[in-house]
């Protein structure tokens, strides 16, 4: 038996949140920083230099502008009983 890490599991490429329920991410919570499974090295980050940390934030700022444009065009409904979620 694997031993817990105390963190939230999250898509290391856009953080969204990895739903044990759905086997899949969740397709709209996102998460970022220390309390996550995803590293990115943030100490003394400058402007211009394409740290890790920026690449990450960059493309969770994608992800959230995705999930909002496609809530927008088809409300998204719950899977537990098909009434329209609540942005």
């Amino acid at each position: 038996m694997g031993r817990s890490s105390g963190l939230l599991a999250v898509s290391p490429t856009d953080g969204h949140v990895l739903d044990p329920s759905l086997d899949s991410p969740h397709p709209r919570r996102i998460a970022l920083g220390a309390p996550t499974n995803s590293r990115a090295v943030a100490a003394f980050a400058r402007p211009r230099t394409d740290a890790p940390a920026f690449r990450q934030n960059d493309a969770v700022a994608r992800a959230l502008l995705r999930a909002l444009s496609a809530t927008e065009a088809d409300p998204a409904t719950s899977p537990v009983d098909g009434r329209p979620l609540r942005v």
